[in-house]
């Protein structure tokens, strides 16, 4: 079974407005983690820390709320 580390960051502003930031895709859940840890030190992000967040998904499998995810942050 092979599986890919979705890494995306998530901030809510007090006016309602969500945004939501496709980071990346990576192999391995380590890869995602070292990637995280340097997004945490970056501006617009380092102040948002419990935003970050890290999907496991399954290759070649459809999961219906990370795809209608995925879809919603090509839009923007």
């Amino acid at each position: 079974m092979n599986k890919i580390y979705v890494l995306s960051h998530k901030h809510l502003f007090e006016c309602g407005h969500e945004d939501d930031k496709l980071i990346g895709a990576f192999l391995s859940k380590e890869k995602a983690l070292e990637i995280l840890e340097k997004y945490k030190k970056l501006e617009g992000f380092k102040d948002y820390l419990e935003g970050f967040y890290i999907q496991e998904c399954i290759i070649d499998e459809i999961d219906i709320s990370i795809l209608n995810e995925l879809i919603e942050i090509c839009k923007k």
